[in-house]
């Protein structure tokens, strides 16, 4: 198998110490092959090219790290070993651009080929099986430290440091992948970092700026006439709205992820991604534009800015309204659907998923819509928390032929109580939350809505 042969040849040179480094044209050549091989030779590649893989992550930490001079030095002076008879050693180490770029790229570019180009996809392999890229444990990874055995903020920061030098969206494609593969560990690890969610936003809206670097007479012109700032744009949107996608709509994804991920900078963003769409209109194929136009009507309610700030051709992608029942209906086939979830128990708050080895979430045995990680945190939420009357409410509810009907036979008190329950849920996108509060002020309550409260996972401060 000729991928096999290539991989195992270049793992040998790779990283060391980059005394005899593998050669660069060969390395990317071979991340080139990787996107355009038949995805059942990636299927067959990763499951005995561990030691390709585990190399290509040690490039990436490498040439992050403070010795990078030293590092590109060794590189540009040594004689490259290639695998693959095509130039002069020495010409074709570096071929006029930044070594340390060619072989970091190379990396990336890679590992986002065995991500997304098998059979089943990172997001595929997540919902069917949830055991790609097994941990060093052997079962799908339940906590960071499984994921990322050497610092789970590690390797995040080298790819957002290298998405933001490098042309390419690769890194992107890579943070993307493990996004998918394991998303309540990666996702609430970028959160949590100051500097690493910054810096992720900043790389964000900068690969959308790269529109602005296009003209206009280019933009309209004849295909074969477009320059590679153009290609290189539409390449950065793409990254960017692959990884927005997967943090939106991946396994495990929450209906707020990408307001949480972009809200320090919100009305950057939403002017930034405005001007991308406005980029975007005139190009066909891409798939961009739905999703970026869905993350631009949220931002422009977030930010409480007026319809007029959005084109109508992007507030056509606007989520439907829905009436307070609706929302109700719907936050309830959420909870029975979700195949990952926190547990409800009071004070718990353990994340499981169902795929996970020894998931242990049951369904209550009354309306089987709350699940819970222990039959304590049951008892708990029936004895001390609100599922004693919920239950009964939502079970009704969802029986019902027509559910107007079953909400309206209950008192105001328990109307109040299962209104209360769905608009608060964090299975609810914000925009319905904020479309609630105005449908029912003032006449109910509504708990726990604050707008920060929605935010799980970011800081107070």
């Amino acid at each position: 198998m000729e991928l096999l042969s290539r991989a195992d040849a270049l793992a040998a040179f790779l990283p060391g110490d980059f005394s005899q480094p593998a050669c660069p044209r060969c390395f990317a050549s071979f991340a080139d092959l990787l996107w355009s091989s038949d995805p059942s030779d990636i299927d067959r590649l990763l499951a005995v090219a561990h030691p390709f893989l585990n190399a290509c992550v040690a490039i990436i930490l490498k040439l992050s790290g403070n010795d990078i001079d030293n590092l590109r030095a060794a590189l540009e002076t040594s004689d490259a070993t290639c695998i693959r008879a095509h130039a002069a050693p020495r010409t074709c180490l570096t071929e006029g651009r930044d070594a340390v770029h060619v072989i970091v790229d190379a990396a990336c570019h890679s590992l986002g080929a065995c991500f997304i180009r098998p059979t089943e996809g990172a997001s595929d392999r997540a919902n069917k099986a949830r055991a790609a890229f097994e941990s060093r444990g052997g079962h799908w990874p339940t906590s960071a430290t499984q994921l990322f055995p050497d610092g789970e903020a590690i390797i995040l920061r080298a790819l957002v440091h290298w998405a933001g030098v490098l042309e390419s969206g690769s890194p992107l494609h890579v943070i993307a992948g493990f996004t998918a593969l394991a998303h309540p560990i990666v996702f609430s690890t970028i959160v949590r970092d100051r500097e690493l969610h910054a810096a992720l936003v900043a790389v964000i809206l900068e690969r959308l700026r790269t529109c602005e670097l296009v003209s206009r007479a280019e933009f309209y012109g004849a295909v074969e006439n477009r320059s590679p700032a153009f290609r290189a744009c539409i390449q950065s949107i793409l990254a960017v709205s692959m990884l927005l996608a997967v943090i939106q709509n991946g396994p495990d994804g929450g209906e707020n992820d990408t307001l949480i991920l972009l809200q320090p900078r919100a009305q950057e963003a939403f002017r930034t991604i405005v001007r991308a769409l406005d980029f975007l209109e005139g190009t066909t194929g891409t798939g961009a534009y739905p999703l970026l136009a869905e993350v631009a009507n949220r931002l422009q309610q977030l930010l409480k800015l007026p319809d007029s700030a959005l084109p109508p051709a992007v507030r056509a992608h606007r989520l439907p309204d829905m009436n307070i029942i609706d929302m109700v209906i719907w936050v309830l086939a959420l909870l029975r659907e979700k195949r990952s979830r926190w547990c409800p128990g009071p004070g718990c708050g353990r994340f499981v998923h169902q795929l996970e080895p020894g998931a242990a979430m049951h369904p209550c045995a009354g309306c089987g819509i709350a699940h819970y990680c222990s039959r304590a945190c049951e008892r708990r939420d029936w004895e001390d928390g609100r599922h004693e009357k919920l239950c009964s409410i939502m079970s009704a509810i969802e029986q019902a032929d027509v559910a107007f009907d079953a909400f309206q036979v209950y008192s105001r008190e328990d109307r109040n109580l299962i209104v209360n329950f769905a608009v608060s849920h964090d299975v609810l996108s914000w925009e319905l939350k904020e479309r609630a509060r105005h449908l029912l002020a003032p006449r109910v309550e509504i708990t726990a809505f604050v707008i920060g409260g929605f935010f799980r996972g970011t800081r107070a401060d």
